[in-house]
């Protein structure tokens, strides 16, 4: 017969404290708050398909850098927690990228995700917990419930283009899959890395495992960052060209 436990309910918990400290020079979208509607999302299209003018370009208030560059930021929400930092509930880390390139990869476990009602809409701000009261900048109504999240990780790289759109379409996927690496990366140390030495299984992370990615773009103006979260695992065979006719442009996003 099968080992059996006992079953009681508990209340969890998570530490009042929070890091005060910002690392916006390393990752906007874990150092201030983003505001999304829950049923807008940008998605991948198929290879060779072309949208149409009307549905606009993405980002396109931004102006590529002297060196025709953007900066380029994608985060992710794990489906579980990665440890705190020597107390620290986020923090940066160096992490080698699969060609050898150290990336500053930074870590939070205080991300947290306020759900609104805006004209009848669902939105949702994602806002680092020490930034709580700054929802109130968004000028939407109080919010429905407050969640806290999963460990969230992000990082930066840059992303070439004659505009912010076109440099998205040739930089974005491959900095998703990059980001999935340096995770199974981390994972990977700390699975290494455990006292009691039981290593058993090192996930491997890939893009399709996560329903959503957060991306964030700043271009010349330093002061100018835009926003977004693109539906990594919709993929290319869910967006048909039928789909599209009704989509919104983005001036309206």
């Amino acid at each position: 017969m099968a080992e059996t436990s006992q079953i009681s309910k508990i209340r969890l918990s998570y530490p009042e404290q929070v890091d005060q400290k910002d690392f916006v020079n390393e990752s906007w979208l874990l150092s201030r708050v983003t505001w999304h509607a829950n049923l807008e999302v940008y998605a991948f299209f198929t290879p060779g398909l072309r949208k149409d003018e009307s549905l606009g370009r993405v980002f396109s208030d931004l102006e590529r850098k002297s060196d025709e560059s953007f900066e380029l930021e994608v985060a992710i929400e794990l489906p579980a927690y990665l440890p705190n930092l020597s107390g620290k509930l986020q923090y940066v880390l160096p992490v080698q990228d699969e060609e050898g390139a150290t990336q500053q990869v930074v870590v939070s476990n205080q991300m947290s995700r306020a759900t609104f009602c805006k004209s009848n809409e669902t939105w949702h701000a994602l806002v680092p917990r020490h930034r709580r009261e700054d929802t109130s900048e968004l000028g939407l109504e109080e919010p429905i419930a407050w969640e806290l999240l999963h460990t969230f990780v992000a990082y930066r790289s840059n992303a070439i283009g004659p505009d912010a759109d076109a440099a998205l379409e040739d930089y974005l996927e491959c900095a998703i899959r990059k980001l999935c690496g340096l995770i199974t990366q981390i994972v990977s140390s700390l699975i290494k890395n455990a006292p009691n030495k039981a290593h058993g299984h090192i996930p491997v992370y890939e893009p399709l495992m996560f329903p959503f990615a957060y991306i964030g773009m700043r271009g010349r103006d330093p002061d100018l960052v835009r926003s977004g979260r693109i539906a990594v695992n919709a993929r290319r065979a869910a967006i048909n060209p039928e789909d599209l006719v009704h989509c919104p442009t983005n001036k309206d996003l």
